[in-house]
């Protein structure tokens, strides 16, 4: 696990790279994150994101004439099976049922829900 947090303008960037499957520029994350997320950046402010997901070894750059480009380190599932682990973890005790519970209880799940995390249970219980 990952010991860097990411803030949630950090993962909207990263929201940005994981969107797209080239290398993207500064000015692409700048323009994707006032089409994605309406917000308007300036490109200082973007650099300063991208320079703070290097350091945490989130991206890594490379420069193509005056433009640099960004790469994920970290994929997407990869980051969200971290975050939902370290949730699990800090949140509920580690409980997977405390969890499920809390989502089930907020979020009136549909009966087509429901059936999908039953049968995800069921396939999941054979590994135990």
């Amino acid at each position: 696990m990952r010991g860097s947090r990411l803030s949630d303008c950090e993962i909207m960037i990263m929201q940005c790279v994981w969107a797209v499957d080239y290398d993207i520029s500064s000015l692409e994350i700048q323009k994707a994150m006032l089409n994605k997320f309406q917000k308007k950046y300036e490109r200082t402010t973007i650099a300063t994101f991208l320079k703070k997901l290097k350091d945490k070894n989130f991206l890594m750059s490379y420069q193509k004439g005056v433009v640099v480009y960004y790469r994920a380190l970290v994929s997407e599932k990869e980051f969200q099976k971290e975050e939902a682990q370290l949730f699990k973890n800090t949140i509920f005790g580690g409980s997977f049922s405390k969890l499920l519970s809390a989502f089930a209880e907020s979020e009136n799940l549909t009966k087509e829900e429901a059936d999908q995390i039953k049968e995800w249970v069921d396939g999941n219980r054979k590994n135990c």
